[in-house]
This record gives C-alpha cells, structure tokens and sequence, in this order.
C-alpha cells in the first residue's frame, strides 16, 4: 500500500528538519565565515551552498555571505554572473527582512561597483530613510549622488559626513572636491570657488586635474553644445562638460572622453552609464521582475543540459549551482505570468528544482521533492487554466513528482503508476490528447514513466504500450527508446522468444521514426534558411547543412537495417523511411549543383 499523503509530508517535512538542524547547519556556516574571511569567495559560495541548495527559502548569515562573496568576484573578474547572483541574494534578503539597512546597504555598494549611479542613489536614499544618522549610507550617498544628477542630495550627505560624531576627517580633499562639483552644478560658484579651492590646499597635485581646471576655465557653465567639438582631450572634456549642465543634459553621450584621462575613467563610466540608461529608458528596477526569472531559469537549463548531453553525471558542486541559480528563479514573486503564452518561470523553475533534488545520492534529500510537488499541488487553477502544459502544467508536474518519489524514493511502484496514470488523465481532460506540439515533451513524460514503472512491476504488455504511447506523442524520445531496450533485456522479456521480439519490433521502430522526425526537422530549418530575401550564399550554406544532416541520419538507419528482417512491416517502413532520406539528398545535392 502506498504511503498516504499525510504520511510523505510528515516524511518529508523531518528531512526538510534536518537541514535545519544545528548539527548540519552550524558547521556550513562557519565553514562560510571562515572560507570568506579567508577571502576564498569561491570556496564560501560552495560551502553556502550546501546548504542554500536545499532551503531556497533561507535568508540570512550564511545567504548573505555568499551574495558578499558573488560581490566580491563580480569586483575582481568583471563578470556579471556573479552581479546578477549577489543582486538576487541581496533583493532576497531585503524581500524577507526589509527593516535591515545593512541589506540595503549591501544592494547599493553592488549597484555603485557596477557604476550604476542612479540605482545606486536610490538605494543609499532608502538606507538613509531607515536610519539618518547611518555614517556608511551618508559616504555612499554623497558618491552616487553627482552621478545620479541630484545635486543637492550630494550637498546635503557630504555635510552630513562632514557634522557625522564618527567622521575622522579621513579623505577631506575628496568630499571637498565632489562638493565644488556638486555646487557648481547647482549654479553656486562662490561655494563652488571655495570647496575646489580647499581640496586643491590638502592635495596640491589636484590642481593640474582636469576637474579643478575645467572649473577654472568656467566648465560648470551651462552651453549648448554646437556641431563640431574641439579635437584636444581636455578642451573637448570642457566642451561636453558644459554641455551636460544645461537642463536635460542633452550632451551625456560625448561623455566618453573622460576615459582618456586615468584620473577621470570611473566618472566616465558612471556618466555613459547614466546616458545608456536615459536613451534607453532602462535600469535596474527596485525588485526582481518577470524578466529576471527568465534569466535566471534559462541560463539554468542551458548548463543543465549542457552537462546532461555530455552524458556523465553531474558532480555535487555544479549541482548545487545549478540549484542556487534555480532557487533564485521560483523566489522571485512575478515569475508567474497571467498570459496563458506566456512561460511561468518560478513553476517551471520548481519543477526542474524536484529534478535535481531526485537525481541526489542522498534519500533525505530526494524526499525533499516532495515538498516541492505539495506546494505545486497549492497553485490556484486560475493560474494554470487555458495554458499550454510545457508553460506551467503544474497540476501534470505535481503528479510526476509524487510518482517518481514513490518509484524512486520508496521503491513502491504500483502506487507511482497510479500518480502517472492521473498525470496521464490531467493530460486527456485538461490538454487534448497530446498532438505533436511545443509540449510533446512534457505531454510524453508521464507514459514513458509509467513504462519504467510497469517494466520493474514485471507488467511487460503495458509498460511496452505505455512507451509506445509516449513515442507516439514525442517521436523523438530517447527516454522511451531506453525504456524499451530495458524492457527487452528485462527477464520476463528475454526469455520469452515472442514477446523479445515484439518489443524488439516496438523498440526499432521508435528509432526509426525518431530518425525521421530529426529529418522532418531538419528540412523545416532549411526551408525557414532559404526562403525570399536570402541571398545565394545563405542558400548554398543552408543546403549544404541540411545534406549533411540528411546524411548524418540516413548513417544511423542505415545502422539498423542489418537487424531488421526483410518481408516484415517493420522492413517496409524502414525502406519507405531511407527512401524519403534518399530523395531528399538527391534534392539537396542537386540543389548545391547551382553554388
């Protein structure tokens, strides 16, 4: 009998307890603290990770430290993987405690690194609305501020640091000299005068920057920027200077020759920042969006399936990254979407997430997959009616999981193909009978399952058409095929001369079809890569791919002819399918006679 549902919640609900007990979890977070500490930034997000993978819900020390050691590489390497991972920690933590300023802080000191002045600002201004008298808020501000254009917020924090009872009067030239700038472009040239003035007195070689002269030859000014702008550095940098200081800052675009000058690089990539953002109308909004979940799930699958298509298992730290990635797509609260052609990110993202959890060594942690079934199972209708079943199918999804977890987990397979078989129900009454679509993969799934799970039962009449079914939705089904050669070398099976043979015959001809279906495909690329309006080489290129593809398969066919007996059904539809291919390459071959 199967264990009820009750009973696997109970079941999974103390595996989920586990983690979160202090003699597994208090050893990961030191090991975190310490591998940062240390400045090992890879070595602490593995480590977080062996925890975080498995409660995507966990915010936090040890969630906070892995998105300080993502900053921390995103500084050193420039790579934005690690920017847009530290950003989902850090809007993760602020979703859960928002009373934190030092979450917010953390959010704004990434946004500052990455030159992204004015969402840096934003969030310097929110942590300073938590707490006025925050000194670490007070500096960034008066940072991000001029790069923001809002001057008098500039003004207003360096006074702050300036009257701050924890200020050492460490780096006085700066803030004076960002006070000139940021009088000056308020149009105050006395205050302006007199902050250059005295951050020129502290650091005597600032006079010969290109600051201080451009104020010096009046380069706070507001002037329209005419056709043609000087060809010197510096006086172009005045020209384009006093352009940006009239309303609108029209002239943010000539900005890029700030970076000639070392001293003036990062003004120069805030500035054409700040421009890219305005012409665009783009930014990074306040919360993770609709947009970011499709990041963070695609990028997801593309590395998931990378690893699957080279075949070998996939170790536990890519899994756990994997996972992170994954964890980072279904915590983000618009990853639904209302539009039934639209994908749902955060179920897709769920879903892939029971994936890997099953594929873990580990039996507790595979239960944890049931978790994640429960909470699909709580999806409203609403959310899932009308759309196709690969674009959220969540009430499909959540029966697989139950049945893998019952095969898989509990080794109790008769109550796994009752899970399948309500899949497989869901499926006729919810989303057709399952034609050749965008969902033929998903709508195939629970059949091919199913098959697994009658062929271990010794069930071999069904499971040999529970996996024809399944080919019959999705030629192209190398979990099916598989399915069926266990099936065939399966005791019951191979013993029987009969039945082997009739599987056998099931089995070929899935390769068969599956050979055609890769042909099919083929020619409907070739046909969408030589349509009107390409030119004769993208022709030339497009026929020659798909020869070669058309060869590629009829290698594989021609691979199986030699076990296939002649006078047979099967023969005739192995001879009808090589001819296609055969006549198609004439086609194609007589076409690449004209390149």
């Amino acid at each position: 009998m199967a264990q009820t549902y009750q009973e696997m919640d109970a079941e999974a609900g103390a595996a989920a307890q586990r983690l979160w007990g202090g003699a597994f979890l208090d050893p990961i977070g030191k090991k975190v603290a310490a591998e940062f500490d240390a400045g090992n930034y890879e070595k602490a997000i593995e480590e977080a990770n062996k925890f975080l993978a498995y409660a995507p819900e966990a915010y936090g020390g040890i969630q906070l430290n892995r998105g300080r050691a993502h900053f921390a590489l995103y500084t050193s390497t420039g790579d934005t993987k690690h920017f847009t991972k530290a950003r989902a920690d850090f809007l993760y933590a602020i979703q859960n405690k928002p009373e934190d300023v030092w979450n917010r802080l953390l959010l704004a000191d990434l946004y500052f690194a990455a030159k992204l002045g004015l969402e840096a600002d934003r969030e310097y201004s929110k942590a300073l609305a938590m707490d006025p008298a925050s000194l670490p808020a007070l500096r960034g501000k008066a940072a991000a501020a001029y790069y923001a254009r809002d001057m008098q917020g500039c003004v207003n924090a360096i006074k702050g640091v300036m009257a701050h009872p924890e200020y050492k009067k460490d780096n006085d030239a700066w803030y004076h000299l960002r006070l000139g700038q940021c009088y000056a472009s308020l149009g105050d040239k006395a205050n302006a005068r007199q902050n250059f003035e005295k951050a020129v007195a502290m650091q005597p070689g600032w006079k010969a920057s290109w600051v201080y002269m451009a104020f010096a030859k009046d380069g706070y000014t507001c002037k329209p920027a005419g056709r043609k702008s000087p060809e010197k550095p510096f006086d172009r940098y005045v020209h384009d200077l006093r352009a940006y200081q009239c309303p609108g800052g029209g002239a943010i675009s000539l900005f890029t020759v700030e970076k000639e000058d070392p001293n003036l690089r990062d003004d120069g990539l805030f500035h054409e920042t700040e421009f890219k953002r305005v012409v665009n109308q783009a930014g990074y909004p306040e919360s993770l969006t609709y947009e970011n979940a499709r990041w963070y799930y695609d990028d997801a699958i593309f590395w998931l399936e990378s690893a699957r298509r080279r075949g070998k298992s996939i170790e536990m730290k890519a899994r756990n990254e994997f996972l992170e990635v994954l964890n980072h797509a279904l915590n983000i609260k618009d990853g639904v979407s209302r539009d039934r052609n639209a994908l749902d990110y955060s179920i897709l993202a769920r879903y892939e997430r029971a994936k890997l959890l099953l594929g873990h060594p580990d039996k507790q942690i595979k239960l944890l997959a049931w978790k994640e079934q429960a909470i699909l199972s709580n999806i409203p209708a609403a959310e899932y009616a009308g759309k196709p079943v690969a674009n959220n199918g969540a009430d499909v999804k959540t029966r697989i999981i139950r049945g893998r977890v019952y095969s898989e987990v509990k080794n109790n397979e008769r109550a796994a193909v009752a899970e399948f078989d309500a899949a497989i129900g869901i499926l006729k009454s919810n989303y057709g009978k399952g034609a050749i679509t965008a969902d033929a993969q998903v709508m195939a799934e629970p059949y091919w399952r199913k098959g697994d799970a009658l062929t271990k039962l010794g069930e071999v009449d069904k499971a040999a058409v529970a996996y024809a079914d399944s080919l019959q939705i999705n030629p192209i089904n190398p979990d099916a095929t598989a399915g069926l050669e266990r099936l065939r070398i399966s005791p019951q099976v191979s013993a029987n001369s009969a039945a082997s043979a009739k599987v056998y015959e099931i089995e070929m001809a899935a390769r068969i079809n599956e050979t055609a279906a890769r042909a099919n495909k083929a020619y409907s690329t070739f046909q969408a890569s030589t349509g009107s309006g390409r030119t004769l080489k993208q022709k030339c290129d497009a026929t020659s791919t798909f020869y070669s593809a058309l060869a590629n398969e009829r290698g594989k066919l021609i691979s199986l002819g030699g076990n296939i007996a002649h006078g047979t059904k099967l023969r005739e539809h192995y001879t009808n399918t090589l001819n296609s291919i055969d006549n198609a390459m004439k086609l194609a071959n007589s076409g690449l006679s004209a390149c």
